[in-house]
């Protein structure tokens, strides 16, 4: 799949999303298509990711593979006894729409 985004690109930034969706194919094993899908719906008022001072270089693939995945509510870096002590719910992907 050649990844279609709804906001636009550079090649620097095209890698960086390539690097995030491996990384939710390798976590989550999701297919690449629903990896596109929900960055798209994630970042979907983004506008553009481009120049390599973007913000979004200040995580790395990983972060936003989590992020995307889980969304940002659900706390997903608080994990084992301490989510249990937080009173946080199970992990769950965000629902696609």
């Amino acid at each position: 799949m050649s990844a279609s985004y709804c906001f636009t690109t550079d090649a620097q930034s095209d890698a960086f999303l390539k690097e995030i969706i491996a990384e939710m194919i390798v976590l989550f094993s999701i297919s690449e298509d629903e990896a596109v899908i929900r960055i798209n719906s994630s970042w979907s008022k983004v506008g553009s990711f481009t120049g390599e001072s973007h913000i979004f270089y200040h995580e790395d693939p990983i972060f936003y593979a989590r992020d995307i995945y889980y969304g940002h509510d659900s706390f997903w870096w608080i994990t084992g006894d301490e989510r249990k002590e937080k009173n946080l719910p199970l992990l769950k992907p965000i629902s696609l729409k």
